[in-house]
């Protein structure tokens, strides 16, 4: 598979300073639309962004009260807004494979931050798309997805991002991985799509865009116009978070509305959603609690999920049945009218909530996340009322069980039920054995390489392992 090159950042600098007319110029060749089979016309485009670490409960369409994403919300407003949706793990690698296979994590044999891949034994979203004659293209601004751990099947052009593990001997052009470094930005992310939608005139694309601007560990340029918002949160990791969303919508707003306003795009459906949430300062009583990947509560899992096809005449509405992510591919492939979809996968198509035609679907009377990381393992079981949670190794401030009630915020033994209503944990920690020998663990896929102990240490400074 050829692999596109990652693009320099030279030039980008001024990107919104000259984007209506960089963009205008850009789409109005990028977006004519060529020769295609008439099985392929039709299809719409397909655009899903990622936005790593965002909540939904942090987006004004989420019940959010400081005007923080007007852009995301006007899409929510005139799309289809699933109001509750849980993410499959807390942090990306896992969570993202599942959103491509619609298998668990577990069934993918993804647990932990290094030394594991997703196996090509898998089938992708993009491998079934590029199967219809789908452009697939694919960009990062996350390492975790880089090309080492195999994100990159199914998609005709890949670029992952030039931040790297030390590990892999940078290229020219890559940096390594530290506190300081600078993942590729929003702006140079769109821009990079762009230009190869400019480069390549193959009609309809799948575009796969993973954000990493509002990740709180990331260092992220705030600019001008957004500096002086929020400085009414005291916190400073809570008030960079706040201008990170508010920065991403209006960049999100700009890409989507320009994309459509050009011949040949306006068939074009939007996903925007995160692969995990992030804890903030929800739990002050859980240690590890603030960024993600060590918990599985609201805060860490649940996610939006918007669906905006303004041009076809889709009647707008919000869905309050709890859905998962691992919904997103048999939904994805509904929409579009491609039928086989992988024998396997777990999840169910959402095309007849979006469709209004049911109110309701048939799904599991629980969803069920976990999180394997660093030392670090965990089974949720998430009910309409409760969470049922097994901490199965270690974590101070937390009971090995835990039931936490979903009417509040989860703070450890200080809001655990566990003890309350034992006859409740009980009849999901039942559930949870049913489904664990429905779904045995998977084997592990390895990297070439195994990672050096430099590479460990550098990787428990930077916080991504313990």
């Amino acid at each position: 598979m050829k692999i596109e090159k990652g693009l320099s950042r030279q030039g980008f600098i001024l990107y919104f300073a000259g984007i209506s007319l960089w963009l205008g110029v850009a789409l109005l060749s990028a977006c004519s639309v060529s020769s295609n089979s008439a099985k392929n016309k039709d299809r719409p485009n397909v655009v899903l962004i990622l936005i790593d670490a965002l909540r939904p409960d942090k987006l004004g369409c989420y019940g959010f009260q400081e005007g923080i994403s007007p852009e995301i919300d006007e899409m929510a407003r005139k799309g289809v807004q699933f109001k509750n949706v849980i993410s499959q793990c807390s942090w990306t690698n896992p969570s993202v494979g599942s959103l491509l296979t619609s298998l668990f994590p577990r069934t993918l044999g993804l647990y932990r931050k290094t030394n594991e891949i997703l196996n090509d034994r898998f089938t992708t979203l993009p491998e079934i798309l590029k199967s219809q004659n789908y452009l697939t293209i694919g960009i990062t601004a996350n390492p975790n997805l880089n090309k080492v751990n195999n994100f990159h099947q199914g998609f005709d052009r890949y670029i992952e991002s030039d931040i790297v593990w030390p590990w892999l001997n940078p290229k020219p052009g890559q940096e390594i991985l530290t506190l300081s470094a600078r993942l590729k930005s929003v702006p140079e992310v769109f821009a990079t799509a762009l230009d190869i939608l400019n480069r390549d005139k193959q009609r309809p694309f799948f575009l796969f865009l993973h954000l990493m601007d509002v990740h709180t560990f990331m260092k992220t340029e705030i600019r001008p116009e957004f500096r002086s918002l929020f400085d009414h949160y005291s916190r400073e990791r809570e008030r960079t978070y706040y201008l990170k969303v508010r920065q991403t919508s209006s960049d999100v707003g700009v890409f989507v509305q320009t994309l459509l306003s050009k011949p040949g795009c306006e068939n074009t459906l939007f996903i925007i959603s995160a692969d995990h949430g992030e804890g903030l300062f929800d739990h002050p009583d859980v240690p590890d609690s603030e960024g993600h990947a060590y918990l599985l509560y609201d805060s860490h899992i649940k996610v939006p999920l918007i669906f905006y096809h303004p041009n076809s005449g889709q009647e707008p509405r919000q869905i309050d049945q709890e859905v998962r992510l691992i919904d997103l591919l048999p939904t994805v492939l509904d929409y579009l009218k491609i039928s086989g979809k992988p024998s396997k996968i777990v999840g169910k198509s959402l095309l007849p909530l979006i469709k209004g035609t049911k109110e309701r679907i048939s799904l599991p009377k629980y969803s069920v996340a976990e999180t394997r990381t660093s030392n670090v393992y965990k089974v949720a079981v998430f009910g309409k009322n409760w969470i049922y949670i097994e901490n199965r190794a270690y974590h101070p401030g937390l009971n090995l069980r835990e039931l936490q009630s979903r009417y509040r915020k989860q703070d450890g033994k200080r809001t655990d039920f566990i003890n309350k209503e034992p006859e409740i944990a009980e009849a999901m920690a039942k559930f949870l054995k049913t489904w664990e020998r429905k779904f045995p663990d998977g084997k592990v896929t390895p990297w070439k390489q195994e990672p050096s102990p430099e590479t460990i240490e550098q990787l428990k400074s930077l916080g991504y392992i313990k």
